[in-house]
C-alpha cells in the first residue's frame, strides 16, 4: 500500500516493506520486536525464516537494536552483510560512490561484516564505538576508527550530519536526502574535497554557510528552486 502522509512524504508499508521520504525520520518496530530508526529516504524489507532474520536494506542508513531471538539476525546491503552479535548497530549504503559503500558503527555489542564479492577476505569484527567504510571496488573495508563519545553514534537522528574527512560528494548526496531542492555540483573536481565536521539537516542554510567557511565554494539558490553548488 502506497500513501502520501499529510507532510508530503511518501511512506510504503507493505508486508514487512518500510521507507521514508525527503527530510523524514521514523522509527519503527519489526515483527520480531527490532527496534529500527530509519534515516530520511530509506528503504528496506524484513524477512524471517526458521533459520534466521534478514532485514535487506535497499538504501539509505538505519539504526537497529535487535531483539533477542533464537534465530539470528543479519543486515543484507548490496554486496555487503552485517551479522548482529547482540548489539545496537548502524548501517549506511551509499549508491552515490562509483563502486557503492558501506558504512557500519557500533553503538553496543558486536557485528561481523562480510562482502559477498570478496569472500576470500575474514569477516571484519567491530565492537562498541567502532565504524569503518567498505567500498565496493576494495577487497577489505578501511582501517577501524573510534567514534570520540556515544554521543557521536548515528547523529543524523538529533538533525545532525557528522563527518571525518568525507569527500564532499558524499556530504552532498547526505544533504539531498533532507531536502526537496536539488542539489547540483557544477565542478565534479569539488566533490573530492574532504569535510571534518557537523552540519544541521534542520538549519540547511547553517550547513551551507558553514562549508563555504571550510571549502572553496558557494551555495547559489536558482529560481527553479535548484541549489548550485559553485567553486568561489
Amino acid at each position: 500500500m502506497l500513501t502520501l502522509s499529510a507532510a508530503g512524504v511518501w511512506i510504503l508499508q507493505s508486508r514487512n516493506t518500510y521507507a521514508t521520504g525527503i527530510a523524514e525520520t521514523r522509527q519503527i518496530t519489526l515483527p520480531d520486536g527490532t527496534r529500527v530508526h530509519l534515516d530520511a529516504q530509506t528503504s528496506l524489507h524484513y524477512e524471517a525464516t526458521g533459520s534466521g532474520r534478514t532485514v535487506h536494506l535497499r538504501h539509505g542508513a538505519a539504526v537497529f537494536q535487535v531483539a533477542p531471538h533464537p534465530t539470528p539476525f543479519k543486515v543484507a546491503a548490496d554486496t555487503w552483510s552485517v551479522r548482529d552479535i547482540g548489539t545496537t548497530f548502524q548501517v549506511l549504503l551509499r549508491h552515490d560512490a562509483p563502486h557503492g559503500t558501506v558504512e557500519v558503527g557500533v553503538a553496543e555489542g558486536e557485528v561481523e561484516l562480510t562482502s559477498e564479492r570478496h569472500p576470500a577476505t575474514p569477516p571484519v569484527r567491530l565492537s562498541a564505538g567502532e565504524e569503518t567504510t567498505w567500498e565496493d571496488g576494495s577487497d577489505r573495508p578501511s582501517d577501524k576508527t573510534q567514534t570520540a563519545s556515544p554521543g557521536d553514534f548515528a547523529t543524523w537522528r538529533d538533525g545532525r550530519l557528522r563527518y571525518r574527512n568525507r569527500p564532499l560528494s558524499q556530504v552532498l548526496a547526505d544533504l539531498q536526502r533532507h531536502q526537496k531542492d536539488r542539489l547540483v555540483l557544477l565542478d565534479p573536481e569539488l566533490g573530492r574535497l574532504t569535510v571534518t565536521g557537523t552540519l544541521s539537516t534542520r538549519d540547511l542554510k547553517q550547513a551551507y554557510t558553514a562549508l563555504e567557511q571550510i571549502l572553496p565554494l558557494r551555495f547559489a539558490v536558482q529560481g527553479s528552486g535548484e541549489v548550485q553548488v559553485l567553486r568561489r
